[in-house]
């Protein structure tokens, strides 16, 4: 578990299909908590 002063969500240099991928996405017109299923969603 993440203390105060760590962040929730860490990324990695070796995650690459992540680093790609994330800043990509795109909100749901429809659900705002999911993502636009048309984009690249997982690698």
């Amino acid at each position: 578990m993440a203390t105060d002063s760590e962040p929730y969500l860490q990324v990695y240099v070796n995650c690459k299909n992540t680093i790609r991928t994330l800043p990509e996405l795109v909100y749901s017109t429809t659900i705002p908590e999911d993502d636009d299923t048309d984009g690249e969603d997982h690698a």
